[in-house]
């Protein structure tokens, strides 16, 4: 579907899943990305926040790509300033 639509991205999270669109063109992006997106854009004020929420619900994120968004919102912040 989204080939046919010529979206922009993807929006999926699931491995298999972005291994696949990936394969096939496709951009993709996962819950993490659209909270980095919105924080640099400051749409969001607290992605820390919403992360440890999405923890709480059993939301299965890898430790690597955890410290990756929390460096990434660091880095961002500092912009912010």
């Amino acid at each position: 579907m989204a080939i046919d639509l010529r979206a922009d991205f993807l929006l999926i999270d699931e491995l298999r899943g972005r291994t696949v669109a990936t394969a096939r063109g496709l951009v993709v992006i996962g819950a993490l990305g659209v909270l980095l997106e919105s924080y640099r854009w400051q749409r969001i004020q607290n992605p820390l926040e919403i992360l440890a929420q999405l923890s709480a619900c059993r939301f299965h994120l890898s430790r690597r790509l955890v410290a990756e968004f929390e460096e990434q919102i660091r880095l961002i912040s500092r912009m912010h300033e």
